[in-house]
């Protein structure tokens, strides 16, 4: 549907400042009047029959110049042009008009709300794997005592291959790795990779950390991300099990 969405005043000036043209140049460009350019430029007449000359001597589509809904080679916006409505050509102008940042913006929410409304929902398959009430502390510890794991379901894309069973991260010393609160995905095993963070049981403490082991100085230590808190020396005297290597996390 062809349809007038802009004044040919508007269209005219818009190609003179591309070109970086005045008056002066299109009077001399098509052999027009001063005063007709000047009536044209400023909307106080629209250039009917001079239409062709103006768009000869800028390049561009009558129609186009004359504020219609084609390109400026005189083609379709797009192929859904035939369905664009005066207000949808309006924005569509509005848009061209804004700066860089501007379009980012209208595109996030354009983006946004078409994905809410018009694409289906993804849908994954969901694994059912063991979860521990009992928190691991990513902090100083707490006191861990048998239990027994109740079914939790993940999307399937959630969960790290080779994953045994997950629990509750409590604390703030292993962020911003691994948040607080967070549902940590481990992996049974007895023993881990030196710098591999992991679930322990230190002293009867179950507790989150990363291992840290220096052979030259023959030293083991639990350490954390967060600095404001000390890594942990690991003596004779400790009772340090490895219950598994952390492979990821949900919030």
């Amino acid at each position: 549907m062809l349809c007038k969405i802009e004044k040919p005043a508007s269209r005219l000036n818009e190609l003179m400042v591309e070109q970086g043209l005045d008056q002066v140049d299109l009077v001399r460009m098509t052999g027009l009047s001063k005063q007709k350019i000047s009536n044209y430029v400023t909307g106080k007449f629209q250039p009917k029959d001079a239409s062709v000359l103006l768009a000869v001597a800028l390049g561009v589509d009558v129609v186009w110049l004359m504020g219609y809904n084609v390109s400026r080679n005189g083609n379709s916006l797009d192929k859904y042009s035939d369905d664009l409505t005066v207000p949808e050509l309006t924005h569509i102008k509005k848009y061209r008009a804004c700066d860089s940042d501007g379009k980012k913006h209208v595109d996030y929410i354009l983006d946004r709300e078409y994905s809410r409304v018009c694409e289906p929902e993804t849908v994954y398959f969901k694994h059912s794997i063991n979860y521990y009430e009992e928190y691991a502390a990513a902090g100083l510890g707490n006191y861990l005592t048998g239990s027994t794991p109740t079914k939790i379901e993940f999307p399937e894309k959630d969960i790290p291959p080779k994953t045994d069973y997950c629990l509750r991260i409590k604390g703030d010393s292993m962020e911003p790795e691994i948040p607080d609160g967070c549902i940590a995905f481990v992996r049974s095993c007895p023993v881990i990779e030196n710098g591999q963070i992991g679930i322990f049981s230190l002293n009867g403490n179950a507790i989150c950390k990363r291992l840290d082991i220096n052979i030259v100085m023959k030293t083991v230590r639990l350490l954390s991300n967060n600095p404001a808190y000390q890594p942990i020396e690991i003596t004779a005297d400790d009772h340090l099990h490895t219950f598994g290597r952390v492979l990821g996390h949900v919030k």
